[in-house]
């Protein structure tokens, strides 16, 4: 960042660009972000009303693609509190050691259902597999990430 460039909370483009010229292209991502959403789910949706599902999505679905239009523009350095490097930062490495940690227990998870299944012959569907899978791996990171934090 050069010299004499001030840092504000929501930061600016690498142009230098603030205010309305940093939030007005944002804006305009999360909306086609929304939009794309809400006609996928318009097309693809098994609901008996379409149109109204389609609306909530992409209205839901607008602050999300609004932060992310804001995040994919914005120069970190121009942040007030920016870590100059963040894959350095400690809580980079706590982040790493989580997941390298929680990837093991995916792995050791994976296995053993397999194993229990296939002994079992139990029928399970895939989508509730994969839900618990998905619930079970994000407390495990998160349980870990904490442990890490706490003992650094």
């Amino acid at each position: 960042m050069e010299s004499g460039t001030t840092r504000s909370a929501w930061g600016a483009t690498k142009a230098g660009r603030r205010g309305l010229g940093l939030w007005g292209p944002a804006v305009a991502i999360g909306v086609v972000a929304a939009g794309v959403v809400a006609g996928l789910t318009f097309a693809f949706s098994p609901s008996e009303t379409p149109g109204l599902l389609a609306v909530v999505t992409g209205v839901t679905a607008l602050p999300v693609g609004v932060a992310l239009g804001w995040a994919i523009q914005v120069d970190r350095t121009s942040m007030t509190g920016a870590v100059e490097r963040p894959e350095e930062s400690v809580e980079s490495r706590w982040l790493e050691q989580a997941a390298f940690g929680a990837l093991f227990d995916g792995f050791a998870m994976i296995g053993l259902g397999a194993g229990a299944i296939a002994i079992t012959g139990v029928e399970v569907a895939a989508d509730v597999v994969l839900v618990v899978l998905w619930v079970l791996l994000s407390v495990d990171f998160g349980v870990r990430y904490l442990v890490v934090r706490r003992t650094a």
